[in-house]
């Protein structure tokens, strides 16, 4: 793909871009409708979430990923600046992003609360997580799961082992593939529709408290 063909006028885009904070990154996924390109600059409007915009002209330059289909793709933005509602940047085309899936970040809340168990034992009910793994090509497959134990008691778990986790609606069983001091993460097994909501709206309550600082 040429750096020409990166972005199509009067198309709406999706994106994704990862922020640094102070529970670790973050992707933020966006929306964009491109208004104008000629050569190396781009004019884009209707950005959502409310928020990004303002992010946007924060950074100045801003690496991301942009969907189209199947592929995604990394791309620049840089000199990024408003004029008349309308945002204006140079871009650049960086390559091709191998990855096949997605992971959503959650950061810690008073709704992110959840339950661990090993078949009957209880491991912990204090359980936060961390971030899950969507695959394609819906992006709603839950296909991987990081979760921090605060009170998580050495050799509880071993690698193998099959958890589940549960509470307020939600209920995922996992196989434990890595244990990092209170961290455990692992390969979905099964994860219903209800789980997949309130996940995805755990995710969203995350970023918009990230973005209300730039509204």
């Amino acid at each position: 793909m040429s750096e020409d063909s990166c972005f199509i006028p009067s198309e709406t885009h999706y994106a994704a871009i990862d922020i640094n904070t102070d529970q670790g990154n973050l992707p933020i996924y966006f929306s964009f409708k491109v208004v104008k390109v000629r050569d190396n600059q781009i004019e884009i409007d209707r950005i959502s979430p409310p928020g990004v915009e303002n992010f946007l002209l924060s950074q100045k330059n801003a690496n991301f990923l942009l969907k189209r289909g199947k592929n995604v793709y990394i791309c620049k933005f840089s000199d990024i600046r408003q004029f008349q509602g309308i945002l204006k940047a140079d871009f650049s085309y960086q390559g091709t992003d191998k990855r096949s899936y997605f992971r959503l970040n959650i950061h810690r809340s008073r709704k992110n609360k959840f339950v661990l168990n090993k078949k009957a034992q209880l491991i912990s009910s204090v359980v936060q997580i961390k971030d899950i793994s969507l695959d394609p090509p819906s992006y709603r497959l839950i296909t991987g799961i990081g979760l921090v134990v605060p009170d998580y008691v050495e050799h509880t778990v071993s690698a193998g082992d099959i958890l589940s986790v549960t509470g307020n609606k939600l209920k995922i069983k996992f196989e434990v593939r890595w244990i990092k001091k209170n961290e455990i993460g692992g390969r979905v097994l099964s994860a219903d529709r209800d789980s997949y909501k309130i996940l995805s709206a755990l995710y969203h309550d995350t970023v918009d408290s990230f973005l209300k600082k730039f509204r």
